[in-house]
C-alpha cells in the first residue's frame, strides 16, 4: 500500500486499534469524528482560554494571511511525497535491537493489522462515500490536530523552550500519537513543517490547507483506483531516488521563499 499513507492515517484509529475496536468500520468513522472533537478541538480551546483570554491569538486562528502562504503550503505539500515516500521507504526498513525482537514483531503485527483495517477504512465505490471520507480523515483531522498540536501545543513549547524546539517537539508528539513506528518520522517531518508554516506565517491556516490537501491526496487516489495507489507509492523511493532528490530540492526552494517573506500580512 502506499508510503505516504502512513503519515495519513488518524490518530483516532491507532487508539481504537488499540482497544480493539476493529470490525465496524462505520463505528470507526463515527469514533474518529467523537475522538477528534474531545481529544483535540475542546482540550485545544479550553486550555488556550485557561493559558488566554484571547484564545483566537494563543491559537494562532489569525484568518489574515497572505495568500502566499496558502499558495507555498499547497504546492510544498504536493512536491514534497517523492521525499515523505524517501523517508517511510527507509524508516520502514529500521530495526530494533536483538534483545527489543518481541517489541519490534508486536509492531509489525501492529502495523499489518493498522494498514488493512486503513484499507478497508479508505474503500468506498460512492461518491457519498468518498465525502465522508475526505471529511472524516482530511478535513477533520487537518483542523483538529493542527489546532491542538501547533496551535495548542506549538504555542506553549515555543514560549517556554524557545522556536525550533517548540516545533519539533510539538512535531515528534504529532507523530507518537499516532501510535505506528513504521510512519513515525515522515510523520514528524510533515509535523515539523506543519509547525513551521504557522510560526512564519503567524496563523495555523497555511498548515491546516498543507495537511488537508496531504491527506486528500491519499484519500482521492484510494478512491479512483488502486493502480494509481501503487503509481504514486513509487515516487520517491531507492527505484526513483533522483525523482526524491529533485522533491526535496524544489521543496527546500520553496521553503526559503515561506521564510523570506515571512510575517507578511495579506
Amino acid at each position: 500500500m502506499l508510503n505516504i499513507l502512513q503519515t495519513v492515517k488518524g490518530s483516532a484509529i491507532s487508539i481504537l486499534l488499540s482497544q480493539g475496536i476493529n470490525n465496524d468500520i462505520a463505528l470507526l468513522k463515527t469514533s474518529q469524528v467523537v475522538l477528534a472533537i474531545f481529544s483535540f478541538i475542546i482540550p485545544a480551546f479550553f486550555c488556550a482560554y485557561f493559558f488566554d483570554k484571547n484564545t483566537t491569538q494563543f491559537l494562532s486562528l489569525s484568518p489574515r494571511v497572505c495568500r502566499l502562504f496558502y499558495i507555498l503550503s499547497a504546492a510544498i505539500i504536493v512536491i514534497a511525497i517523492p521525499s515523505i515516500n524517501f523517508i517511510a521507504e527507509w524508516n520502514n526498513k529500521l530495526t530494533l535491537p536483538e534483545s527489543f525482537a518481541g517489541i519490534e514483531q508486536w509492531m509489525q503485527q501492529q502495523e499489518t493489522k493498522n494498514t488493512a483495517l486503513t484499507e478497508r477504512f479508505l474503500s468506498t465505490s460512492s461518491w457519498i462515500g468518498l465525502l465522508a471520507n475526505l471529511f472524516v480523515m482530511a478535513i477533520l483531522p487537518a483542523f483538529s490536530e493542527e489546532l491542538f498540536f501547533r496551535g495548542l501545543l506549538q504555542k506553549t513549547f515555543t514560549q517556554r523552550f524557545g522556536i525550533h524546539v517548540g516545533i519539533w517537539l510539538s512535531a515528534i508528539l504529532f507523530s507518537a500519537v499516532h501510535l505506528q513506528f513504521y510512519g513515525f518520522f515522515p510523520r514528524m517531518f510533515l509535523g515539523a513543517m506543519f509547525g513551521y508554516f504557522v510560526y512564519w506565517s503567524g496563523s495555523i491556516f497555511p498548515a491546516i490547507v498543507a495537511h488537508f490537501i496531504n491527506n486528500a491526496i491519499v484519500v482521492l487516489v484510494a478512491f479512483f483506483g488502486e493502480n494509481n495507489t501503487e503509481t504514486l507509492s513509487q515516487f520517491g523511493t531507492n527505484k526513483q531516488w533522483f525523482v526524491a532528490l529533485a522533491s526535496f530540492v524544489i521543496c527546500s526552494l520553496l521553503l526559503w521563499i515561506f521564510y523570506r517573506n515571512r510575517y507578511q500580512s495579506k
